[in-house]
């Protein structure tokens, strides 16, 4: 140990987090240490003590104890101690004893940690390592946050979650026919704008009975943790509002019943008192708008999206409920350009000429484009569509996509819209109704007085009713056929999944309970009383294909958010009266992913009103085996009629022949009107197919599973590999650091898309989960492995010579508006330089990973000590080396920069002259993004992120 001074200061190698410490007496064996920042004051033993002498070099920074800090630019030793002298950030000249340096200095740059011994391990310098290449690697990806999700990779969703989520402040209408993932591609978008930066207070408007379904889906499968807000996130204890606090500015995503805000004035003006980035509105069909009547819903979306630069509404097919209303949603994304009803309508006209175009290009011979009357009618659309034609047919090539790529940009909703239907997205299954007309039980027989007082629902679900009466006597699930009938169909299917919903909570655990008793095998439940967690478990066990339940009893609640497309039997025990419910229901199986035919079981009381209404659904609008958006405008329409033949228990001739009539009127309508060009837009295939192969290659490549290993392995997590595909992780009394992601009882995970989807109880290890992104963070924001010392064997060096293996990582970019890492390569600098300060490239990490061997940590530190000149030489060699490449990089980046944005300011300010759709603030943003990326750009360092000194023996 070197000469001892009182005055000195020194750090306690094991314990960083005590700061500095003053050494304040020496008494032969012993050294006395007070450690002002942590109040504590120790004694070591003078010669066997994880003690290093602290001393700053020239170009460090430093800070006395009253808060003035300079950069070093001489050390002076006087009678052992140092003096330091520096300039401080005004200019003035400054010295500061070591006595005097503040207690709480940390030693987090590389530099610093080696030379006072700090020496990680070979094992944490090469994860972090990997942690900074794996974290370079995500951020250059154009596919995060729209593939990290627990969600199927389907073209059309990702295409248009990518073609919306890397705009600036997107507002558009989603308005995909059901079971196309209206949802689904709106957690995505969402997800890729908080990845990205661009959006950080997001607000969810959604009807009552939705709440729950959103918050389930943005949690399970985007790992987003919105809060709902109602009357107890509102308002105090006294009903109240704290006057101090928004208390929606205490939260970044908040999901809101758009009821609630309604009927609460003071909460509707605090939601608008508050900032969003993104506002979403689901079921915006309910709002309702004409040029003479406005509902209190409309016009409070429309307050709050006029304040909101981000606006995503999600509606049913806009043309179930007429053109105004469609109209009314699209004025809602952009005033100024949808103003006029009249001139909307006119336009429209012109869309489906152009989708005739578009047909008409598809029929033809490539080859004859260029002739003189194609010319004559591309010359309509712009010179350079007409110039593109003949390009193409003088070329020969049969690709006209990017023509007709071409032709959807510049003209149509699509860029506001997009609507994607069964008629244009191939791959779903067929439906097959199978009926089951059972006696209806004495115990459930009603007078005809009866019948006209009680409501419909009451026949519809005679159990309930009868449960509710005095004269039970009996369980009804002991003489209810439709029960026995359940019994023997299970039995009977006992290799197959089956999904039985009712319409009430007691229905579902009543036929749960008899299933249970009857056979000794409990089913999976799935309630609205259940917990998340619960109805996670439920789903899980149902899905198993090894151990799991035969089936799922399911209340109504099963018949929204959740999906098992992995079942192909659905048994409806009762029938919901509104066939949009009964559409949700079967669509928990009727999705894309679904293998085989749908076979829905449908067991009813004959002579009651379930057969009355199976008789309408079936026969009149055929329900069971097609969808359709006009159901429920008929249904609407005949409802008086149709409650009437529910209480008579059968179906009058003339009704039933009305409905199909005005059925058949109605989808006629609705195909005569449907938008070809919109479809046309909603999923260019090439550019979806393009993406879905990015994707599947992006999940195939992760490096996830391998550095979550690792990770594991290094900081302490039990890391359990199981059979099906998942992998056990739990925290232990050894973490070297906290992870609020990994819950204390761990989680259970896999890296596997499909078995995700199927497992709902497992999390899924993807890009985006909080885990990895924890991991990440916990590694780089550290100095966990910024120093090491190895040995290797390398022959183009002289023995007993050193190496510096440098890493330099980009500093410097800011802001929510810059796309700099785009530009930016996908790594950081590495530089290795030998004592003749020559570069060895050929030294790649993977091969010093494989020849380099350990040294200890006491023999690496006095390495370090006694060759300190040497290395401080060869690290200035390696900063200077780092800043010519960054210079390099830079330059090129700014270039790359400069013409790739430039190129997209160029495009949207020309389809802006004929595309009314694209905003003028959307032109100005890009400007404004290219402005920002420059500027972050031209700050870009790269700072020293980690050292490496390679013995070479």
């Amino acid at each position: 140990m070197e000469l001892l001074v009182v005055g000195q200061r020194w750090v306690n190698d094991a314990e960083l987090q005590l700061g500095l410490g003053t050494l304040i007496s020496e008494e032969g064996r012993t050294i006395t240490l007070m450690f002002a920042a942590a109040e504590e004051t120790r004694t070591y033993a003078a010669h066997r003590s994880p003690l290093s002498r602290v001393k700053f070099v020239e170009g460090e920074r430093i800070r006395n104890q009253d808060g003035y800090e300079i950069t070093i630019d001489q050390v002076i030793e006087k009678n052992g101690l140092y003096f330091y002298h520096g300039m401080t950030d005004s200019g003035e000249k400054l010295e500061i004893p070591e006595g005097n340096l503040d207690p709480h200095t940390s030693f987090n740059l590389p530099n610093q940690r080696l030379f006072i011994g700090q020496i990680d391990r070979p094992s944490h310098f090469e994860l972090r390592r990997k942690a900074s290449a794996l974290a370079d690697y995500l951020a250059h990806s154009e596919l995060r946050g729209l593939t990290g999700g627990r969600t199927s990779l389907i073209p059309h969703q990702l295409y248009i979650a990518n073609e919306v989520a890397k705009r600036y402040a997107p507002r558009v209408l989603l308005a995909d026919e059901v079971g196309l993932g209206k949802t689904i591609e709106a957690g995505l978008i969402l997800n890729q704008q908080v990845f990205s930066g661009r959006a950080q207070r997001v607000l969810i408007l959604v009807p009552e009975t939705l709440l729950h379904q959103w918050l389930v889906e943005m949690l399970r499968r985007f790992n987003l943790h919105f809060s709902l807000f109602g009357e107890n996130r509102v308002f105090n204890e006294e009903g109240g509002i704290d006057v101090e606090e928004n208390p929606f500015e205490t939260e970044q995503l908040i999901i809101c019943s758009i009821d609630f805000l309604i009927t609460n004035p003071e909460a509707q003006e605090l939601v608008c008192e508050a900032s969003w980035d993104l506002l979403i509105v689901d079921e915006a069909h309910h709002l309702e708008w004409s040029e003479t009547q406005v509902s209190p819903e409309y016009r409070l979306v429309e307050h709050l999206s006029s304040q909101t630069s981000g606006l995503l509404l999600l509606t049913a097919t806009p043309e179930q409920l007429g053109k105004s209303a469609h109209f009314a949603r699209l004025r809602l994304l952009d005033p100024d350009r949808f103003h006029s009803y009249t001139d909307f309508a006119e336009e429209e006209q012109e869309y489906r000429l152009i989708a005739d175009l578009i047909d008409e290009i598809k029929a033809a011979d490539p080859k004859t484009l260029a002739n003189v009357d194609w010319q004559n009618r591309l010359q309509d659309y712009g010179q350079e569509i007409a110039e593109q034609a003949a390009n193409i047919a003088e070329s020969g090539s049969n690709s006209i996509e990017p023509l007709i790529d071409r032709l959807l940009d510049r003209h149509g909703t699509g860029r506001v819209l997009f609507r994607n239907t069964r008629n244009t997205i191939k791959g779903f299954p067929k439906r097959k109704l199978h009926k089951y007309p059972l006696d209806n039980p004495i115990a459930y027989t009603i007078s005809d007085q009866e019948k006209n007082e009680l409501p419909v629902k009451a026949l519809l679900h005679p159990e309930l009713n009868y449960q509710l009466s005095d004269t039970a006597e009996d369980n009804w699930t002991n003489f209810d056929p439709r029960i026995e009938w359940l019994l023997s169909f299970l039995s009977t299917n006992k290799k197959q999944k089956v999904l039985v919903i009712a319409a009430s909570e007691i229905t579902a655990l009543d036929i749960a309970e008899h299933i249970r008793l009857k056979t000794g095998e409990p089913p999976a439940v799935f309630h609205e009383a259940m917990s998340i967690i619960e109805r996670d478990r439920a789903a899980a066990y149902f899905a198993d294909e090894e151990y799991g339940s035969q089936s799922l009893i399911c209340s109504e609640i099963g018949s929204e958010g959740r999906n098992f497309q992995f079942a192909h039997h659905l048994v409806l025990f009762d029938l919901p009266l509104n066939p949009d419910l009964l559409e949700q229901r079967i669509g928990r199986l009727d999705r894309i992913g679904q293998t085989e035919t749908i076979n829905i079981h449908l067991p009813y009381l004959k002579g009651t009103a379930q057969e009355s209404l199976a008789t309408i659904y079936h026969n009149g609008i055929g329900a069971f085996e097609n969808i359709s958006s006009a159901a429920l405008t008929l249904f609407n329409e005949h409802k008086t009629k149709i409650v009437e033949n529910l209480r008579q228990g059968t179906v009058n001739d003339s009704l039933l022949a009305d409905i199909k009539k005005r059925y058949e009127v109605l989808e006629e309508n609705i195909q005569a009107g449907r938008d070809r060009l919109l479809e046309y837009n909603s999923c260019r295939p090439r550019a979806a197919t393009a993406l879905m192969e990015s994707a599947t290659k992006y999940d195939a490549e992760t490096p996830v599973p391998d550095f979550i290993q690792e990770f594991s392995d290094i900081y302490g997590i039990e890391h359990e590999i199981q059979s099906n595909q998942r992998v056990v992780l739990r925290p232990t009394e050894n973490m070297m650091a906290p992870l609020p992601a990994l819950p204390d009882e761990g989680m259970t995970l896999t890296y596997q898309r499909d078995t995700a989807l199927s497992q709902e109880d497992l999390h899924f290890m993807s890009a985006d989960h909080p885990l990895l992104v924890q991991a990440l963070d916990s590694i780089l924001s550290s100095e966990t492995g910024s120093t090491s010392v190895v040995s290797i064997s390398y022959k183009a060096v002289e023995k007993g010579s050193i190496l510096v293996e440098c890493f330099f990582s980009i500093e410097g970019i800011s802001g929510r508006g810059s796309q700099s890492l785009r530009y930016l390569p996908s790594t950081g600098i590495r530089t290795i330089i030998d004592q003749k300060k020559r570069s060895h490239t050929a030294l790649t990490s993977d091969v010093l990973e494989k020849y380099k061997q350990p040294v200890k940590r006491s023999i690496g530190a006095k390495i370090v000590a006694s060759q300190r000149s040497v290395i401080e030489d060869l690290l200035d060699a390696s900063k200077n080396l780092a800043a010519i490449k960054s210079k390099e990089i830079k330059e090129k980046s700014l270039q790359q920069a400069q013409q790739d944005m430039q190129r997209e300011i160029e495009r949207l300010t020309a389809l802006s002259r004929v595309n009314p759709n694209v905003r003028e603030s959307e032109v100005e943003a890009s400007r404004a993004q290219l402005e920002a990326t420059l500027v972050s750009l031209e700050k870009v360092n790269f700072k020293l992120d980690a050292i490496r000194i390679l013995i070479n023996t």
